[in-house]
């Protein structure tokens, strides 16, 4: 199966950027700290919590991250920060920390953060490391990177080959773990991994589960991707997640000011998109199904998060 190229997506509005910039700030004033995913809108803080902790948008793990979630769940909240040690800040602090990044600093609940991180948030800025130096070809391919452009569009659009490009982009990333022993923000880094290194993680991962042979590993892998619509970001992710970002995804690209329309249009892909993953999964051999599936685009939302996270699935399909 050929696969299929990586979404460009738009440039973001510039208050998105700002609120790029106020989250990387909020992250260094809280120690040595990386935003290493956002969660902007998903179905449930539960969900928010688990693409946060699962997603494979940083792939270290030693990253700390911030989770901005529009969910305010105390029990999911308390969890992620008993276990990571995650910064949450809620989604309806957004437009205080994006007018005000000083004084907002804070603003996350009590419940967000450890005993002691407020204060650390609020103090003076702690001296930050400078921007790693880049040349101007580095620098040229870091911007096209954060545009959302694959190695392969990169080179023909600088005139140059795949493999000057890669090189590229892992002095790049040298580069900026030198600086400051973190990688780029998500905006930033988006496309900084190839789409077969994407592929070769994905099997990675699928081999962890135990789903160790690659013709098993590619139907596991084939039998969640062929579900995907026009208009979801095409990045090949690994099993379970990949049944869950399919609906999370198109809300990343959402500004955040997005109209109630646009919202409801999203919303109905999702529930399109929901019962192409039922329908595929029934198709392979023995079929897998999930009985009782409720209607309406929330209760097929809540039966897709429950379908990812049910292990019956993996072992079906290492079968």
């Amino acid at each position: 199966m050929a696969k299929k190229g990586l979404k460009q997506p738009e440039l973001p509005p510039g208050d998105r950027l700002r609120f790029f910039e106020f989250l990387r700030e909020l992250a260094f004033e809280a120690g040595d700290r990386s935003v290493a995913d956002i969660a902007a809108d998903l179905p449930c803080s539960h969900q928010a919590i688990y693409k946060a902790l699962t997603g494979p948008r940083m792939p270290s793990e030693n990253i700390v991250k911030v989770l901005v979630t529009h969910f305010a769940d105390e029990d999911a909240v308390e969890g992620a920060i008993e276990l990571f040690k995650l910064g949450v800040l809620e989604q309806r602090r957004i437009p205080r920390a994006v007018g005000d990044k000083t004084a907002t600093a804070p603003t996350a609940d009590a419940q967000s953060a450890p005993t002691g991180e407020h204060e650390s948030a609020a103090g003076e800025h702690e001296p930050q490391s400078p921007p790693p130096s880049l040349s101007a070809r580095e620098e040229e391919i870091r911007r096209l990177s954060a545009l959302g452009l694959t190695a392969t569009e990169i080179a023909q659009q600088l005139h140059s080959s795949v493999h000057t490009v890669r090189s590229h982009t892992a002095r790049i990333r040298a580069k900026y773990q030198a600086a400051d022993q973190r990688l780029p923000g998500r905006d930033e880094v988006q496309e900084l991994f190839s789409e077969q290194e994407w592929i070769d993680a994905a099997w990675d991962r699928l081999r962890q589960w135990q789903i160790d042979n690659p013709e098993q590993a590619r139907r596991a892998f084939e039998a969640i991707e062929e579900f995907t619509e026009p208009g979801f970001a095409q990045s090949p992710l690994f099993g379970r997640n990949r049944l869950e970002f399919v609906l999370s995804e198109a809300a990343w690209d959402l500004p955040l000011d997005v109209d109630e329309k646009a919202r409801k249009r999203w919303m109905e892909s999702g529930a399109r998109a929901t019962r192409i993953v039922f329908d595929k999964l029934r198709e392979l051999d023995p079929p897998i199904e999930r009985p009782g599936g409720r209607a309406g685009t929330k209760g097929a939302q809540k039966d897709l998060a429950l379908l990812y996270d049910d292990l019956q699935i993996v072992q079906r399909l290492k079968d």
